[in-house]
């Protein structure tokens, strides 16, 4: 899954260097036409966004910037007694699932967050790519408007993997932690927490693949 970078600041970086494309594409383990593409287009995979901020000597925060053309997600919790009693339950724990992994630096997670009641589903759907053990802010986290979920994994011993979420709610320019839930997850299934409060549901699902075989398209690009 892409993510978008700032390509003026790699060009500008790159010739400030006095860098060519060729010499970046070498240097950041790259190829040409994937720097080409990227600061035409602004478009990354995080793989190509982390050897690129590591060449720049920056993180990858720094390069990512928010897509303005993105349509806005819709969120609407009609009933604020429910998410207190989402939020309560995610503090309180969630499901435990056991299996094989090996130790491993990249994670690819499917993460999806459901709300349902008795007349509509409203669905997010998204994919992380990150290093076991990091959190990289507008990357491995979901916003859904004033909440935003971020999930870190960590591969334990056993095959085990540890996905620490943090559930967050924006309150002008501040955001407030809500809840620090954690599961442990089977490598390449599916672990989850499911919420109901009256006729509404909330079901936060994640499935962690530790360095599978085959990375997303825009990840095999290198």
């Amino acid at each position: 899954m892409d993510m978008r970078v700032d390509s003026s600041y790699i060009k500008r970086e790159r010739e400030r260097r006095a860098w060519s494309q060729e010499h970046l594409a070498e240097v950041a383990g790259l190829g040409l036409r994937t720097i080409q593409r990227i600061e035409k287009t602004g478009a990354a995979s995080y793989e190509s966004a982390r050897s690129l901020a590591a060449v720049l000597g920056v993180d990858v925060a720094k390069l990512r910037v928010e897509d303005a053309h993105a349509p806005p997600r819709r969120f609407d919790v009609r009933s604020q007694p429910f998410l207190a009693t989402v939020l309560a339950a995610l503090a309180a724990g969630g499901a435990l699932f056991y299996g094989t992994a090996s130790f491993a630096d990249q994670v690819v997670m499917d993460v999806s967050v459901a709300f349902e009641n008795a007349d509509e589903t409203e669905v997010w759907n998204t994919q992380m790519v990150v290093e076991d053990g990091t959190l990289v802010r507008n990357v491995n986290d979901l916003r859904l408007e004033h909440l935003r979920f971020s999930i870190v994994p960590r591969v334990q011993e056993g095959g085990r993997i540890l996905l620490e979420i943090g559930v967050f709610e924006r309150h002008g320019n501040e955001e407030v932690v809500l809840s620090r839930p954690r599961l442990v997850a089977i490598d390449g299934e599916e672990a989850a927490i499911v919420v109901g409060a009256g006729t509404r549901t909330l079901r936060l699902s994640v499935k962690a693949q530790v360095n599978p075989p085959r990375l997303p398209p825009t990840l095999a690009e290198r």
